[in-house]
């Protein structure tokens, strides 16, 4: 600026930068003078101009403070469903087809009979953890899509497969778990019983007389010796079908006849090793004392009869 060669008149780019600067009046004057073409009008010397420069008063520049950025929105919360007793649960199969799940919720109940030994005594059973169970026992046209065969002796797509063994139930819940990607198994016996009741403490789930049996249940009064498609008949309070006769259906548990002498318990898993597996529910063939919900059964896991079936149960995800 002391050479003299910006241009500093007041209408001059060097003016108006200074005024974008908002350099006060006295120091941009200070400023311009410095370069102006007389030199009467520079400072001296620096030492004048540093002199000019502390007494030149700026007037207070008003800078508003830049307001805060406004707070992040709340994250968006989505609430999960409550889920209701029975509501329903589909897990696609090979060849278009799909198996129907029921929500199970958790409670307690109480479990068991009184009329043969391995009911007694009744006790009560707290389920903590909700789950799914088959809406049907499995049918012939499910596992022919999933294995590719029907073993069952009374052929037809929509009855219940049947001569099946325990560990055929094994084999085919494997492939079906890879197949859905989530885990598909048997029920416990507490579990079986749990969605068999359906809050009732009824022999059967709609009564106690044998009456009631013939609307939800195809046992040796009504089933003409065979077993019948599913869903034919009603379905338990929360919408479950033919978990009285039919076919008798596989359970988790290995059988022991004392198991329900340990008394009240949570989340029974049964025994730890044995002989025999549990199946529940009575069959096509057997008398309604059978067919009951306390009513208790095991066999060998390698057997397979005509009168033994399975169905799917499922976690939360």
């Amino acid at each position: 600026m002391l050479t003299g060669k910006l241009d500093s008149g007041p209408g001059t780019g060097a003016t108006r930068a200074l005024k974008r600067m908002a350099v006060a009046d006295e120091v941009a004057d200070l400023i311009l003078r410095c370069a102006s073409e007389e030199l009467d009008d520079r400072p001296a010397t620096a030492t004048a101009f540093l002199i000019e420069l502390d007494s030149a008063k700026s007037e207070p520049i008003d800078l508003q403070p830049v307001p805060p950025p406004p707070p992040p929105p709340p994250p968006i919360v989505v609430a999960k469903p409550v889920l209701k007793a029975g509501d329903r649960l589909e897990i696609p199969l090979p060849g278009g087809l799909s198996m129907a799940f029921g929500y199970c919720p958790p409670g307690k109940f109480r479990m068991s009979g009184t009329i043969n030994d391995d009911e007694k005594p009744v006790h009560t059973v707290t389920l903590t953890k909700g789950f799914y169970a088959g809406v049907y026992p499995v049918t012939q046209e499910q596992y022919q899509a999933v294995m590719g065969t029907n073993p069952s002796h009374f052929k037809g797509p929509k009855r219940p497969v049947e001569t099946v063994s325990w560990s055929d139930s094994q084999e085919f819940l494997v492939k079906l778990s890879k197949l859905c990607g989530r885990e598909i198994r048997l029920p416990t016996e507490a579990e079986w019983e749990y969605f068999c009741r359906a809050g009732s403490t009824t022999d059967y789930c709609n009564g106690d007389d044998e009456a009631a049996l013939h609307r939800v249940g195809w046992f040796d009064s009504n089933s003409k010796k065979e077993t019948h498609p599913v869903g034919e008949l009603s379905p338990n309070a929360w919408n479950l079908y033919d978990c009285h006769g039919n076919v008798w259906e596989w359970c988790l548990d290995w059988y022991d006849e004392k198991a329900y002498q340990r008394g009240d318990c949570h989340d029974p898993t049964g025994p730890k090793n044995g002989s025999l597996r549990v199946n529940r529910g009575g069959c096509w063939g057997n008398t309604a004392t059978d067919c009951r919900s306390a009513s208790r059964n095991g066999g060998y896991p390698s057997i397979r009869f005509s009168s033994l079936g399975f169905r799917c149960a499922a976690g939360l995800s």
